[in-house]
């Protein structure tokens, strides 16, 4: 109990030593100080607006001279909560932690008329101007102010955008997921992990280049982000709110207040609905079905429309429990789906390689095309036939368990079907807000969300599955805030928040009968039903995996409690904010794979060199055909899986282990109102984040200066993560905001951002190190010999060659026999650097005619000490005579394989230029425009972010060959949002008169479009290395080809069947470097990384509402018909671009066909 008690402390007193010795002997003076401050105020001393808001502004008289001393009050329309503030000797007044919403100013002062505003909008974490002139006369008299609110950034330099309640509403949404309108913002575009399918990652978005794991989602101004470090919950927020819970939110993409820190990307700042003094509620219901999509340019063979059947149904109710003090709201959303994937594609053995046939082009009628074959450990050689005989029992059965192609597709991508998934996810929201007095202020939240996916594999019965498989997701949120106004310039807010993520998933044939153990192979393999399924992971270069999902399964379940305490003082010129943050999060982890074993078959064995060089007589390459390498490539690869040589295995431990992490963010803000036209927004930001370490100390990190694994003990910090904690980690932000004349602001600004949170899966988690957690990687075997053949468990299994027959040494994932040889080892530097990025930014806005704002900046970020994944054990290639075949006489550190370092090697550099116009919601029109042109340049992408070809892993021989166009670059993009409201009806400028029957009719006609134009995404062209090639250094890395000069990188001719188009790339582009023409031993060509690009993107969403009046002017029957992609255009995703393998420049899937979407909701 004292240790859990010890855990949950803030600050951490482990941490105070170490400061003091870094700061000096005044820093005890200083942190005496912050506790008596601490103790005055409670137990904490800080500020924040959180998703709150300031309104400011200046009294004058009709001269422009300032009017001291008068009264103004602030009122919410919607709840009548008021406050009352003086204004200074400058005439200047302003309300801190002003809740979103629609408000109104009263300004009274003696000998002169009392001034009413029209009403406004205070929009999330706004700092609103609203000047008030007041006029000679009798306080008695009322003066009704217009245009008192400014509708250009006139106090803040951050570059944001607001989305509006009308937006959330109305704008349409396909899956009615509130965050794809962050899209909305420049400078944004929408990751691959958020894609439609079962796997996709709500809110998944890069925003200025950064990767979607950087951004940061609030929710009533407390953490709302999922900590699962390979995100089984589907989601980068804990607790995703439906739109009808979303009053509106806030996008902050460059340069926010020192309140913000953690990740580099954007700021989401959302908060759930409040009651009101009025009963409000709605009811909803969205569907779609089978019969409105369009099917899209690939559909497998024989194949009918794919089923789609979705329902999405939901309510809200809020209202008053007591009027002008006590609020509540309610929601609840839930989904049923049932889908047929539209053409999952798969390269499978033909019908004649099931059968030992292997000839070229797969045509057994000519025998010149027979490819020669041999099995190196028996020695035996064949000529385009292996018999079946020759083959172990566990090949034959995989063999026969999986599907016959079904398509005419020669050895490439010839299976395709329409598989069955299914959705169901329910999730709500519960708030109640008090206010006390004018003083006092109280809210508390309860949020649900949980969810049932089962993901369909592409390759269907027991030899497939490769999956995510059934996944499942309960996540639950508590928070809560008390605001106290001490004084009239002073304003505390307390907030508490706790959640719990529970995300998993579980493979397809988990707990039945295994392929292995019914054909002998037994030795090493796990019997605990949640490991065990029918098929574990066979990859055979060449051909789609066969069996389970090799990282099922596994949870990450994290817990976070997260106090955060504001404290607000307005003294003169100044809007001072001191504030401090804490986070635990305890993570309960499973995250260990592949627990059942992988088998790997890419070592070309089976090439007969002796014979014709390995080449079948004829070379011809049919039509339609892969080229002459990829086809002996797939030969040989099969050929070896059905002599069960295996180039590689891997097996790992199945643990659970308790993960920690402590977060301490502490920020100080300035925001200096110079004069009425300058305001310098300035702060400064520290953060001090632990490593992670586990509760048990069942943690290891990799020693270079003894080239051993030490292990985590009791201790400090340090001594159980075995990382330092870097304290060095400022952040000042610098801004300003001019207002060259009524209509025209100046923006800029600086600030540095630190990346606090990585998510990279197991890649950066010392847990996953022996001995605790066996990661036994072999890899590469030895080669194969009858003479290298494994004898026994107990011999060295990395000197030794062990057939797959032969299963798993039952000792190898055992603590006792482990052995560093044996395993892939994780390694961070003990004085591992905190990435950060430095962002700046200029710009003009100007307020146009009609109500419009535009926006023009120059918006930029250069991100330093990036996390990046490599190999620090990484081979030496060699080419040509004495090389030794295998990789570990190559590696550096003799007495280890493979060491993944996490380190800060990575650099990236962003520049745009972004143009927003818009117009704010008024005479029933909203229009959003957001334009951005940039470049952004990386060394890697985030890992488990990757697509195209693209990796997260660097040649650490050589880090910067790597740096290129990054994944995320998209140079082009424009998106426009509007929401028009069609004038006529009551209310409306025409037709406010007409009776009901004609209102009814041809009243209440809304339109609404979401239209997005982007660059392509870039492609990354790569090879497959033979793991026996003495050029081949790591498996952790991707390689790439030669580019010829003079040839162009695109073909010419592309050619479309059912399933697949191909010929995207010219093949004569690229010449791989093992090719007898090129004399180099570097693996990596001189083809860039990235070089490539996919078509581009466009896409319409469309949608038209009629509401129909009910039983008052507040109710009526909102029916709604959506279309996504309204003008059914063909967006292919990206080719393959795997070099010399059979599906080379051939693309197989497509964004979305046309959806409708009809909904009916009742609003009162």
């Amino acid at each position: 109990m004292t240790t859990q008690i010890e855990e949950l402390r803030f600050p951490p007193r482990n941490l105070q030593q170490p400061i003091q010795r870094i700061l000096g002997f005044k820093t005890k003076a200083l942190l005496t100080l912050i506790a008596a401050v601490w103790f005055v105020l409670g137990g904490t001393a800080a500020w924040a607006q959180f998703e709150s808001a300031s309104v400011l502004g200046y009294v004058k008289d009709s001269s422009g001279a300032a009017v001291p001393s008068s009264n103004v009050t602030l009122t919410n329309a919607s709840t009548g909560i008021q406050q009352t503030k003086a204004t200074d000797s400058e005439g200047k007044f302003e309300f801190a932690s002003v809740q979103p919403g629609n408000y109104q100013i009263t300004a009274e002062a003696q000998g002169f008329s009392r001034a009413v505003t029209e009403t406004f909008s205070v929009l999330t974490n706004a700092r609103q101007r609203v000047d008030v002139t007041l006029k000679a006369g009798s306080v008695s008299e009322e003066v009704t102010v217009t245009s008192a609110a400014q509708l250009l950034d006139t106090e803040t330099s951050s570059h944001s955008t607001v989305i509006g309640t009308k937006q959330v509403e109305d704008l349409p949404l396909n899956g009615r997921s509130y965050a794809d309108l962050v899209l909305l913002v420049p400078g944004a575009r929408k990751s691959l992990l958020e894609n439609t399918t079962t796997s996709s990652r709500e809110g998944s978005f890069n925003i200025n280049g950064q990767r979607s794991a950087f951004n940061n989602y609030l929710l009533d101004g407390l953490d709302n982000n999922n900590y699962g470090t390979s995100n089984q919950g589907f989601a980068n927020e804990n607790i995703p709110p439906s739109p009808d819970a979303v009053n509106e939110f806030r996008v902050e993409t460059n340069n926010y207040s020192a309140e913000y820190g953690r990740s580099p990307g954007a700021v989401i700042n959302a908060s759930v609905r409040r009651g009101t003094n009025q009963f409000h509620g709605r009811a909803w219901d969205y569907i779609r079905n089978t019969n409105f999509n369009a099917i899209g340019p690939f559909l497998a063979t024989g194949a009918t429309k794919p089923k789609f059947i979705r329902n999405q149904f939901g309510g809200t109710f809020g209202g008053p429990i007591w009027k002008d003090h006590t609020f509540f709201f309610a929601d609840y959303e839930g989904v049923r789906q049932i889908f047929n994937n539209a053409n999952a594609t798969s390269t499978l053995p033909s019908n004649n390689q099931r059968n030992g046939l292997f000839y070229l082009n797969d045509d057994t009628s000519n025998p010149n095309n027979a490819i020669p074959l041999q099995n190196p450990i028996t020695g035996k050689k064949y000529l385009g036939q292996i018999p079946t005989a020759d083959m172990t029992p566990f090949a034959r059965a995989v063999i026969g368990a999986l599907p016959t192609a079904n398509n005419s597709a020669i050895l490439s991508n010839n299976f395709a079907i329409t598989p069955r998934g299914i959705i169901n996810d329910d999730k709500g929201d519960g708030r109640v807000d008090h206010t006390f007095n004018d003083r006092w202020t109280v809210f508390g939240r309860y949020s649900q969300h949980q969810g049932y996916i089962f993901d369909p594999p592409s390759i269907p019965g027991r030899a497939g599955g490769n999956s995510n498989g059934n996944v499942n997701i309960k996540n639950k949120n508590i928070a809560g805030g008390v605001t106290w106004t001490i004084a009239a310039n002073k304003l505390l807010d307390i907030r508490f928040g706790w959640s719990k993520n529970e995300g998993g998933k579980f493979p397809i044939g988990q707990g039945q009968s295994s392929l292995l153990v019914e054909n002998g192979i037994t030795d090493g393999l796990p019997t605990d039903p949640l490991v065990v399924r029918s098929l574990n992971a066979q990859s055979v270069t060449g051909y789609s995996q066969f069996g389970a999902q090799p990282s099922n399964p596994q949870f990450q379940n994290p817990t976070i409690y997260n106090p955060k305490a504001n404290f607000t003082w307005i003294k003169s010129k100044h809007s001072m904010k001191f504030g401090y943050e804490w986070q635990a999060v305890n993570t309960v982890l499973n995250d260990f794979n592949p627990s059942y074993g992988q088998d790997n078959y890419q070592g070309q064995y089976a090439a007969d060199k002796s014979t014709n060089g390995g080449n079948p007589v004829n070379t011809a390459i049919a039509g339609g055909a892969p080229s002459l390498n990829s086809q002996l490539q797939q030969a040989q690869n099969l050929a070896d899986f059905m002599f069960g040589n295996r180039s590689a295995y891997s097996i790992t431990t199945y643990a659970v282990v308790n993960l920690r992490q402590r977060y301490n963010f502490m920020y100080f803000q300035d925001d200096i109102k110079v004069s009425p036209k300058l305001t310098i927004n300035a702060g400064l930001r520290y953060e001090i984040v632990t490593p992670q370490y586990e509760k048990d100390n069942r943690l290891s990190n990799f020693d270079p200066a003894t080239k051993s694994l030490i292990h985590a003990r009791n201790g400090g910090i340090y001594s159980r993560s075995l990382v330092n904690t870097p304290l060095n980690n400022w952040a000042p932000r610098f801004g300003f905001a001019y207002s060259a004349d009524d209509k025209t602001v100046i923006r800029g600004g600086y600030g540095i951002v630190y990346t606090q949170w990585n998510r990279a899966g197991g890649e950066n988690n010392l847990t996953y190190n022996g001995p605790d957690v066996v990661n036994a990687n072999i890899s590469p075997q030895v080669a194969p010999t009858a003479a290298s053949l494994c004898q026994n468990d107990t011999q060295l299994q990395s000197s030794c060659f062990r057939q797959t027959q032969q299963g798993y040494a039952s000792n190898l994932t055992t603590a006792a026999y482990f052995n560093p040889l044996n395993v892939l080892s994780r390694y961070i530097p003990k004085n591992f650097q905190t990435g950060y990025v430095q962002q700046y930014q200029f710009g003009v806005q100007r307020q146009l005619p009609y109500g419009i704002t535009a926006d023009l900046a120059y918006v930029g970020n250069k991100g330093t000490h990036m996390q990046i994944l490599a190999d620090y054990n990484q081979g030496t290639p060699c080419r040509g005579t004495g090389c030794a075949t295998t990789l570990q006489p190559r590696r550096p550190i003799s007495n280890f394989a493979g060491i993944e370092v996490a380190w800060g090697g990575g650099s990236a550099n962003y520049n745009s230029l972004q143009f927003k116009l818009e117009k704010r919601a008024s005479k029933g029109l909203y229009l959003l425009n957001s334009f951005t042109w940039s470049r952004y340049f990386d060394i890697s992408s985030g890992h488990l972010e990757t697509s195209n070809g693209d990796t997260s892993r660097v040649n650490f021989a050589n880090p910067s060959r790597d740096y290129g166009p990054g994944g995320y670059d998209q140079p082009l993009a424009d998106t426009l949002s509007i929401v028009y409201d069609l004038p006529y009806g009551h209310g409306h400028r025409w037709g406010g008169s007409s009776g009901r029957l004609m209102n009814t009719v041809v009243g209440g006609w809304q339109l609404t479009l979401i239209n997005t134009m982007t660059s392509g995404l870039p492609l990354n062209v790569t090879y497959s290395l033979s793991n026996s090639n003495p050029m081949y250094v790591s498996d952790l890395v991707n390689y790439r080809p030669y580019r010829v000069a003079g040839q162009p990188l695109y073909g010419k001719t592309k050619t479309k069947t059912a399933t697949a188009l191909s010929g995207y790339f010219n093949n004569s582009a690229f010449l791989l470097p093992t090719d007898s023409s090129i004399s180099s031993a570097d693996p990596w060509g001189s083809a860039s990384r990235n070089l490539a690009r996919s078509n581009a993107f466009y896409q319409a969403d469309l949608g038209l509402h009629k509401a129909f009046p009910l039983w008052n002017d507040t109710s009526n029957f909102d029916f709604r018909a959506e279309a996504f992609n309204v003008l059914n255009k063909v967006n292919y995703m990206g080719a393959n671009t795997t070099f010399g393998g059979s599906s080379f420049g051939q693309i197989t899937t497509a964004f979305p066909a046309r959806q409708l979407q009809l909904a009916a909701k009742i609003i009162f």
